[in-house]
């Protein structure tokens, strides 16, 4: 949807994978990443910035976040316990240049 470089390049805002009741928040679905979330092993790419985040890559995220599996999600922020992606606001979109 925008190019990764701008995507990456702008402030954004840090958004919680979870809501107070530990259910998926279902508000990052549409949302534009901001950052790289690659989960290692095996390395590959889940979101690149600029990407729309999709209800599937959500969920697959969660799956991985609450997986027993020695993984590291590299990309996804902390506030406090709390794992969240770094998306672009409103504004911010505004200002962009889409692509495709």
């Amino acid at each position: 949807r925008f190019l990764p470089r701008d995507a990456y390049y702008c402030g954004g805002e840090l958004v919680p994978v979870f809501d107070e009741r530990e259910r998926i928040n279902r508000r990052l679905a549409g949302r534009v990443a901001a950052d790289q979330i690659v989960p290692y092993p095996p390395g590959i790419p889940v979101l690149v910035p600029g990407q729309i985040i999709t209800a599937e890559v959500l969920d697959f995220l969660v799956g991985l976040l609450r997986s027993q599996k020695r993984m590291e999600l590299h990309g996804v922020l902390y506030d406090g316990y709390l794992p969240c992606l770094r998306v672009l606001r409103a504004s911010e979109e505004r200002g962009l240049k889409k692509i495709g």
